[in-house]
């Protein structure tokens, strides 16, 4: 006895097909894979770790990332490149970066 229909399975098959190929077509399109032909991105738990903050401040960093012209490009769904997260991380901390987050900001609060 089968524990999902089938229509679930390919439905999940589906998606998850889906989702990699977009990953791997913006990936390919911005030259991020490595020699060995890995993404070189990590999940919100994996980028905690590594760079010491919590989930949710990843989570959160993820997300303004997406929101940011020019940032858009490390950040494959839930994942973000590892290069990019780190460059990010730099970038917030100049004046430009504080002056763009702040406008971004204002903008989705409609001020």
């Amino acid at each position: 006895m089968e524990l999902f229909s089938v229509d679930w399975q390919a439905e999940v098959k589906r998606l998850i097909v889906e989702t990699v190929t977009k990953i791997v077509t913006r990936a390919l399109e911005n030259g991020k894979f490595n020699k060995s032909f890995e993404l070189e991105a990590m999940c919100d738990k994996n980028l905690a770790l590594k760079f010491d903050l919590t989930e949710r401040q990843v989570g959160d960093i993820r997300r303004l990332m997406d929101n940011l012209p020019g940032w858009t490009e490390y950040v494959y769904g839930t994942s973000t490149d590892i290069e990019g997260f780190r460059k990010f991380l730099k970038y917030r901390k100049t004046l430009d970066g504080k002056r763009e987050i702040k406008k971004k900001i204002k903008m989705k609060r409609g001020a």
